[in-house]
């Protein structure tokens, strides 16, 4: 299309180069290379686009499958993180089952690429877990600690007592051998 201005400068609608009339019947077309490529055109087949190979097979998806999915490591997987959703922390033995599933997956073989996905929420329910497990030894750690110092305290009072209880006892006793001997 040509545009065109008025004597204001303005702009003015364009002219179309070819009537719209005219690609529906290429006969009309005053020109003889444009009548050429239009029949040419109509003649053409499509062909299929010529696929260059790739470094690896494009067949996974990265993503988790959609719910219905068949597989065993998917399904736990997918249980893992509804169960990590809740917020909840998952049952050692899924746990263990996925990271023991993780660690024989072959993600370098045919179609691997789409399972890399199970990795990740594995992996960070496994932090999670440890995470949760070094808090609790922590804090195990601090109750033990005082559970001691509280025992070594109750063992040195004990022997207070002891000490104290075996003292009065030798001075009864010493005093009813000396009543014994103003009574003789």
């Amino acid at each position: 299309m040509v545009g065109r201005s008025n004597s204001f400068g303005l702009g003015v609608a364009p002219r179309p180069l070819l009537d719209p009339s005219a690609m529906r019947n290429p006969g009309r077309i005053a020109s003889p290379g444009l009548q050429a490529h239009f029949r040419a055109a109509r003649v053409a087949t499509p062909t299929p686009a010529c696929r260059q190979p790739c470094g690896r097979p494009q067949l996974g998806t990265g993503c988790p499958p959609a719910s219905g999915h068949d597989d065993t490591l998917a399904g736990l997987v997918s249980h893992l993180m509804r169960v990590k959703d809740r917020g909840e922390l998952p049952s050692l033995p899924l746990l263990l089952e996925c990271m023991q599933s993780i660690g024989d997956l072959d993600v370098s073989s045919t179609a691997g690429d789409g399972r890399i996905w199970m990795i990740a929420p594995v992996l960070k329910a496994a932090r999670d877990q440890l995470l949760q497990g070094s808090g609790d030894r922590q804090v195990l750690e601090v109750q033990s600690s005082n559970l001691k110092s509280r025992a070594e305290d109750l063992l040195a009072e004990a022997d207070e007592i002891e000490e104290g209880q075996l003292s009065r006892e030798e001075s009864f006793h010493q005093q009813a051998s000396r009543q014994r001997l103003e009574i003789q």
